[in-house]
């Protein structure tokens, strides 16, 4: 039955059929998706363009040419492609797929990593394989009849590698989807992400310069003898909107060292700032393992804004993606490849970075950075984004406050093992802390989010921490529930900046006051205030 279905002449005709679909598909790709991206810090793209212009060029071309030969002379070709015997042109239909991947995996890092391009580039050469085998399929069949004699060997042993690349990539797969693993992650496009817009910025943020390490930071110094070193890893929260003095690890810094003051064992304290921004579980765990873990700290601090960290886990748990994440690939080049700090791919020239990033640079030279007006004054804060893609981001992040949709708990179950792992590598000294989203503090907004759903019945509103405590409670993990103390502290004024899910400097006070004080109760030093505990930062 098997032999019957992929005969050749249900393959010949399954190719001719899928041709127009094919080149449907470029065109969408190329006109459509294409344009979306945005060119101003992106190598290849005009070659990325012309390939697919090429590759439509030649789709047409055998979609024309094959409705013509068919009309005139399609019982003739019918009657050759019916008695074939081969499995020859499924082979090099697969090879001319196989290749897709192939090339735009090898070109994905000069593609910035970006879907459209990386997609864009399979397509067309994919289009350019299927349109000149469809040609010769309809103006030379008997080509394709069956291999050469001298090829035939080569053919089975390719095909048998193919197939068993695929087998593998197939189970590697399905491995993913069930259990959290690093073993198919080497290269962090985010850090790189990172390190590109530090170069955009002029390495400069609202006045204070990055670190050598790439970090919104200080220079960071290794734990020694009379030193109390935390390492912050998190996500863009590291970041923020607000100037390096005003960040929450600022903020703990400066009450550790005032609560260590007149201990004569401490002689320096340092809370490291290891964030960056769109970071994965993944990322985070590299960046413990290669920059945290060598600086020897005392205690590490997870930050973990739930409604996007576990997010995050989702999109890697349920990725089928063909294109440039083929884990064999990442596999092979995490063992064969050493580690190496993240650099740009490319060098922007210093006038491509637009005026518009100016508000952020901030960069007074030598002198003392200039405080924007929003940070001590919340009511002069600028929203970050428009109303409807603020109102869309925290509408697809209330899928974390129904414990009764489809796959939740299995995606909970995901975060949960990447959590286990990330806890494991770091080892005695790990303590997480929960980062609330605003719906869940901003009363208005929440009830403005519960007006747009179906049914408001569904949603617990703190459904994700509650989750997470009870996993951290039944793993004796240490935490602390920031969601307390930031909703009694909105009642005061907003914690987080105007439409940009990022604390203000009000939030990030609370929140760096609450880590410190947790961090002077784990390490059991005398807590020098009380007023930002709350029940659910005990261990």
């Amino acid at each position: 039955m098997i032999r019957s279905l992929f005969h050749p002449r249900i393959v010949a005709l399954a190719l001719l059929a899928i041709l127009p679909y094919a080149l449907g598909a470029t065109i969408s790709t190329l006109l459509v998706d294409f344009p979306k991206v945005n060119a101003v810090f992106m190598p290849l793209v005009r070659e990325t363009f012309t390939l697919g212009l090429a590759s439509i060029a030649i789709g047409f071309m055998a979609l024309i040419l094959g409705v013509i030969r068919l009309a005139l002379n399609g019982r003739r070709w019918w009657e050759t492609v019916n008695s074939w015997q081969s499995w020859w042109l499924l082979h090099l239909w697969t090879y001319g797929l196989v290749a897709a991947v192939v090339v735009a995996t090898v070109m994905f890092e000069a593609l910035f990593e970006s879907t459209i391009l990386v997609g864009t580039v399979y397509i067309s050469v994919y289009m350019i394989a299927h349109g000149l085998l469809a040609l010769v399929l309809i103006y030379a069949p008997k080509v394709f009849s069956r291999p050469p004699r001298g090829l035939r060997t080569v053919n089975r042993l390719v095909f048998t590698a193919v197939v068993l690349c695929l087998l593998i990539e197939a189970m590697m797969t399905l491995h993913s989807q069930f259990f959290f693993t690093t073993a198919y992650w080497n290269k962090s496009l985010a850090s790189r992400q990172f390190i590109e817009q530090q170069q955009l910025l002029n390495y400069t943020y609202l006045g204070h310069k990055f670190n050598t390490d790439g970090f919104y930071d200080e220079e960071f110094f290794p734990s020694d003898d009379g030193d109390f070193v935390v390492a912050s890893i998190t996500g863009s929260f590291g970041l923020g909107v607000v100037p390096l003095p005003y960040n929450f690890t600022s903020v703990a810094e400066r009450k550790l060292q005032e609560a260590f003051e007149e201990n004569p064992n401490v002689r320096r304290v340092g809370v490291h700032n290891l964030g960056i921004p769109n970071a994965e579980v993944h990322d985070l765990l590299r960046v413990h393992k290669h920059v945290a873990k060598p600086l020897n700290p005392d205690l590490t601090v997870y930050l973990a804004f739930l409604t996007n960290d576990i997010h995050v886990i989702e999109t890697d748990a349920l990725r089928h993606s063909h294109l440039q994440n083929w884990r064999v690939y990442r596999f092979i080049d995490k063992l064969i490849t050493p580690y190496e700090r993240e650099e740009p791919r490319i060098k922007v020239d210093f006038s491509l970075r637009t005026s518009e990033l100016s508000k952020y640079r901030l960069d007074n030279g030598d002198k003392e950075p200039e405080v924007p007006d929003y940070v001590r004054d919340s009511t002069k804060e600028e929203p970050t984004l428009s109303e409807e893609d603020f109102i869309r981001r925290e509408l697809q992040r209330l899928v974390f406050c129904q414990p009764e949709r489809d796959n939740i708990q299995r995606i909970y179950r995901m975060y949960f093992n990447a959590l286990e792992t990330f806890r494991k590598r770091v080892g005695p000294g790990f303590i997480m802390v929960l980062a609330p989203d605003e719906f869940q503090v901003n009363d208005a907004l929440w009830e403005k989010l519960m007006s747009m759903v179906d049914d408001p019945s569904e949603y617990d509103r703190d459904y994700p921490q509650k989750r997470v405590v009870e996993y951290c409670r039944e793993k004796g993990i240490p935490y602390l529930d920031l969601l307390p103390l930031l909703r009694e502290a909105e009642k005061e004024q907003r914690t987080y900046h105007l439409r940009d899910t990022h604390w203000n400097a009000w939030g990030n006070e609370i929140a760096g006051e609450a880590i410190a004080d947790r961090i002077l109760e784990y390490t059991g030093q005398s807590v020098q205030s009380d007023k930002h505990r709350s029940e659910g930062d005990g261990s």
